[in-house]
């Protein structure tokens, strides 16, 4: 799932959270700008909420040297052509053109409409008379439009509720929720806000008539079988008639009421649990309930000498070996892939065997080694920076020029280690030109986390060809900003070799 989609799938339940509340408990109530301000509100905060993102209790970090080999992300071939989730967003994309198309129609007509008619400049809006009497009264942003009929017989009281939705900025909402629906079409809830909206202005505006028993009598009596556009305030519809008379005559809610309205606190609460808990949303898609195992074992070199703080991963958690070598990584999915590395080791995918029990040989990554040696070379003399900008063209474009070799804290990618795996494998795509010439191998991208968060400088510095090294960069040069790494309490630059597994499963897509 993209980002987009994942963002979309959070506002449309921002949005049916909100309107729940409302349609059960506060549409009933005579608290008419409250309503309106709850229903604004909520539309807007449906999609800031999925914006937030929870910090994480503890994120751990070790200090380690300037160029650090994270473990390897297999990406195991998709299948050529656009997926189900590719067709889902481009049906999307086709709805939002569609809607937004008629939105902006429907304007253009409500414009012609207007230039009809015969214009009079007032102080606080613009009446505009209709010869054509099939257009209803209606209101649009300073635009009071009446048909001349409507003008010598009814006046007073249609050019009171009308003025009453302009000096309101009924046309604001209006056309917020006409954008809402545009955004969120397939969603039934979008749509109902723009009704609920309309509903609660006619309630508004019919709070100025003078004698509301006789504005209710005028109501019932008005038959206009008109039409106004949708975009604009309407001073009659058929659908809304029971409701605005049943406003107008029933008594108003008590203010002991008002306490329903705090209950969108604890629903806030519940909302930014649901769209900011961002690891729990991750393992769900990933589809990694069910049955768990504990896994256990000893990570060892070629010469099986125990490797000490190693890291050990299945996706969603992390952890490392002591001194000795062992690990425990708890709760791992039966149907798991453990993912073991080590600073200057080849990086291992391993199979959770049902026993749980996984014992790791890690052996020295050639391609790290002089990159290694040469920053154990600066540390020997004690000078604590890398080669001069000039010297390194990935450093060129690092922050300040400067890359540190070690720093007090090190970059930390959003939700840490596992996100940065669920990142790359949900991100990039096999190539199919790969796939065709059955292309697998590893593809190191080096790339410098500057001192903003950025991701800048990359580069493929061992790669496989077949538009798999193209794709790594396309992914790495996409990453969201890290935390920065911090030296002396400022903000560092630091480099970093990220390999990519690509495989193809038994030989097939």
């Amino acid at each position: 799932m993209t980002a987009l989609a994942e963002y979309l799938l959070k506002a449309n339940l921002c949005l049916v959270g909100f309107y729940a509340l409302y349609y059960g408990l506060l549409r009933r109530h005579t608290f008419f700008g409250l309503n309106r301000a709850y229903l604004l509100t909520a539309l807007v905060a449906s999609f800031v909420l999925p914006l937030i993102s929870l910090p994480e209790p503890v994120v751990e970090t070790v200090s380690l040297p300037i160029t650090i080999s994270l473990p390897v992300t297999t990406v195991a071939a998709q299948p050529t052509g656009p997926t189900l989730s590719d067709g889902l967003l481009i049906g999307y994309g086709v709805g939002v053109v569609l809607f937004l198309s008629l939105l902006l129609v429907s304007l253009e007509r409500l414009r012609q409409l207007i230039g009809r008619g015969v214009a009079t400049r007032q102080s606080d809006h613009t009446l505009v008379i209709l010869p054509d009497e099939r257009v209803a009264p209606f209101s649009f942003f300073r635009y009071l439009v009446l048909n001349q009929t409507d003008f010598s017989q009814h006046a007073d009281p249609i050019i009171r509720h009308e003025l009453a939705h302009i000096r309101q900025w009924h046309s604001v909402d209006v056309l917020l929720a006409e954008l809402v629906k545009v955004l969120c079409w397939p969603n039934p809830v979008a749509w109902l806000y723009k009704r609920s909206l309309q509903q609660v202005h006619e309630y508004l505006a019919d709070q100025q008539a003078a004698d509301k028993a006789q504005y209710a009598r005028f109501l019932f009596d008005y038959a206009f079988e008109g039409s106004a556009n949708p975009v604009a305030n309407s001073f009659f519809t058929t659908a809304q008639l029971k409701p605005r008379i049943q406003m107008l005559v029933n008594p108003k809610t008590r203010r002991q009421s008002l306490w329903k309205y705090a209950l969108v606190l604890p629903l806030l609460a519940i909302l930014v649990s649901l769209t900011a808990a961002r690891e729990c949303i991750a393992e769900t898609l990933a589809g990694q309930a069910g049955p768990t195992i504990t896994v256990s074992g000893r990570v060892v070199d070629a010469d099986g000498k125990p490797l000490a703080g190693a890291s050990v991963m299945d996706g969603r958690q992390v952890t490392t070996a002591d001194s000795r070598g062992r690990y425990i990584l708890k709760n791992v999915p039966i149907t798991a892939k453990v993912m073991v590395g080590h600073i200057g080791f080849e990086p291992v995918l391993k199979t959770v065997s049902p026993t749980g029990a996984l014992n790791v040989t890690l052996r020295h990554t050639r391609e790290e080694l002089p990159v290694m040696g040469a920053t154990a070379a600066y540390k020997a003399v004690g000078i604590n920076k890398a080669m001069p900008a000039s010297a390194d063209p990935v450093a060129t474009q690092a922050a300040n020029g400067e890359v540190f070799t070690v720093v007090e804290q090190n970059p930390v990618f959003p939700d840490g280690i596992p996100g940065l795996m669920y990142y790359v494998a949900h991100t990039l795509r096999y190539p199919v030109q790969a796939q065709r010439a059955r292309v697998q191998g590893n593809v190191s991208v080096k790339f410098v986390v500057t001192a903003s968060g950025a991701v800048n400088g990359v580069r493929v510095v061992k790669g496989i060809g077949k538009g798999c090294d193209e794709e790594a960069v396309r992914v790495v040069s996409q990453m969201p900003k890290w935390t920065p790494a911090k030296q002396y309490g400022k903000n560092v630059s630091v480099e970093y070799i990220l390999p990519i597994q690509f495989a193809l499963e038994n030989g097939k897509s």
